[in-house]
């Protein structure tokens, strides 16, 4: 694949990524990019890292496990209603991860507010491997005879 093509294939993968985003959260105005295609997906991913904020936490060893149990009853309860389908602890305790899905990322976004100011979050969407190559094989045709 030639460089031309490589970042075209990108270009259109970012593109795509952004119409739907813009989509999602429905900007007021709309972003001037130009995409070749426009590519939906019936549900979307999110790739939340989660890492503890050592200085919110309690001092006491006994308000410690006070809080971090209920914080697991919280999560088993969010796994439970599917508003997440995956989490885990890193073996250190400093952080971790959680996979939730959906399109309402106002909720995603009330729901980690819930969490502040004991755990700060990094969530960014991510593409399961069947988008993945759903975008690369309309990439890839709109790529023939170019």
């Amino acid at each position: 694949m030639t460089t031309k093509n490589y970042f075209l294939l990108v270009l259109i993968m970012w593109t795509s990524l952004l119409d739907y985003i813009e989509k999602v959260k429905s900007f007021g105005k709309r972003i001037p990019i130009y995409s070749v295609y426009r590519l939906e997906f019936s549900k979307f991913q999110f790739l939340i890292k989660w890492k503890i904020n050592p200085k919110m936490m309690p001092t006491s060893p006994e308000e410690w496990m006070e809080l971090l149990q209920s914080m697991n009853e919280r999560i088993k309860a969010l796994l439970d209603s599917g508003m997440i389908v995956d989490w885990g602890e890193y073996w250190d305790g400093s952080g971790g991860y959680a996979i939730s899905e959906g399109d309402d990322v106002a909720n995603l976004y009330a729901s980690l507010m819930q969490w502040w100011p004991y755990v700060g979050f990094d969530a960014k969407p991510v593409l399961t491997i069947d988008q993945v190559i759903k975008s690369t094989n309309k990439a890839a045709s709109g790529m023939k005879g170019k």
